[in-house]
């Protein structure tokens, strides 16, 4: 663990600073349109995948871009970018026009659409910088950082909006993207990650079957964690409804929820870096998708405040397990030169359940009736048990292939 704060604190640092800003700024403008627009669920839904359809398009195409450039100067170039999309924002006088909502809108759009390439970027970078054990741990510590800037964040955007014009979020948001780049620029060394990425390269290269036949079921795995996405990804709408329109209890109501849903993913973040050292990491995303499903229907009783606060933050605990524990998997069972395009194929599959959600709940709960509400979690609820059936399946393949390599070693002894 020491090693991996040591090699990777000036990523983790920049990490925490955009990512409160990116949050802050996030929830405001979410609420904000949300509010402007009497609560309405069809405009919440559609500026949800105004938010996440991007990140879908970038994980796919830009994000192998990563692998081909150095991760420090992609890290440096995309913070340049994220910092400049934001200035116009500033020159805008209030969300209270559909011209400046559109504004708003479109630079969310073009700023989701670098997030998997930063994502990409930094998961090169420590997949090149450390050894392959540490992968899981050194994820756990982004995934804590992701929590704890979105408990802070999260927290703040609505409570800010009570206090102070929406500019000065963006404010924050933008100096959180300069320190970021400044600390990438005079922090993080240059070729670091060379030397520890040519002695991986020659381990990998002394077992390229084993890596080749994990790459063949990797679709598998890519599709179990679209399901449980599509699912789980009712919990970026879930706050905003529950705290509105089914208790009524607005935006102190709302920062309690994100509190405790932060605490809830911060934990989950916390406790997978100490679980894999006890469980093997595709049971811990196999158990975690059971769980997640059985949260989502207690999140679909819709009778006590509390309740939902419980199963949500609970259902965000085990979210964390599957993330941090699918990703970190799909890391170490893949080449260093592929990192790029796994992370990127990673938040492919989890923002397309997350944006197809989305589009469901626009499409289909224009008005915030509670049974109707209940009805779609209850669905979500269904979608994870798939991804735990998929999860399975991929097991099964995975014991039938290791028993195949197995009996050709028996047979080339022989």
């Amino acid at each position: 663990m020491n090693t991996v704060f040591r090699k990777l604190w000036p990523i983790y640092l920049a990490y925490l600073l955009s990512q409160f800003g990116n949050w802050a700024f996030r929830t405001g403008v979410v609420y904000a349109i949300y509010d402007q627009q009497n609560g309405s669920n069809t405009v919440l839904g559609w500026t949800i995948v105004l938010v996440y359809v991007p990140i879908v398009i970038g994980g796919k195409l830009l994000s192998p871009l990563a692998d081909r450039f150095n991760s420090r100067n992609m890290l440096i170039f995309i913070d340049c970018i994220r910092a400049l999309l934001l200035v116009p924002i500033l020159f805008i006088p209030a969300l209270d026009s559909s011209f400046s909502v559109a504004i708003c809108l479109i630079i969310v759009t073009l700023l989701s659409l670098f997030t998997p390439v930063f994502s990409s970027a930094q998961s090169v970078y420590i997949r090149k910088t450390i050894d392959k054990e540490n992968i899981t741990p050194s994820l756990a510590i982004i995934s804590n950082l992701d929590w704890f800037s979105t408990l802070v964040g999260t927290m703040c955007g609505p409570l800010l909006l009570m206090y102070f014009d929406f500019k000065n979020i963006v404010i924050v948001d933008l100096l959180t993207f300069v320190a970021s780049l400044l600390i990438f620029i005079f922090l993080l060394q240059k070729g670091s990650e060379h030397k520890e990425e040519k002695r991986q390269n020659d381990k990998e290269k002394e077992l390229p079957l084993s890596g080749e036949k994990l790459d063949k079921m990797t679709n598998l795995t890519i599709l179990a964690i679209f399901f449980l996405n599509l699912g789980a990804g009712v919990i970026n709408v879930y706050p905003n409804v529950v705290a509105r329109n089914v208790y009524g209890v607005g935006e102190v109501g709302l920062s309690y929820i994100y509190l405790a849903n932060g605490i809830g993913g911060f934990l989950g973040a916390f406790m997978i870096a100490r679980l894999r050292k006890k469980f093997k990491l595709i049971n811990i995303i196999t158990s975690s998708s059971i769980f997640i499903a059985c949260s989502l229907l207690g999140m679909s009783i819709l009778n006590n405040f509390y309740l939902s606060i419980i199963t949500s933050s609970l259902m965000l605990l085990f979210g964390q397990f599957f993330g941090v524990g699918v990703h970190s998997y799909l890391l170490k069972n893949n080449p260093a030169n592929q990192a790029g395009r796994i992370t990127g194929l990673f938040m492919y599959a989890t923002f397309s359940g997350v944006a197809l959600n989305a589009i469901l709940f626009a499409t289909l709960l224009s008005k915030a009736q509670v049974q109707t509400v209940s009805i779609f979690l209850i669905f979500c609820a269904a979608s994870s048990f798939v991804s735990m059936m998929l999860l399975f399946m991929y097991k099964v393949r995975l014991s039938k292939q290791a028993n195949i390599d197995e009996m050709h070693k028996v047979h080339s002894s022989n």
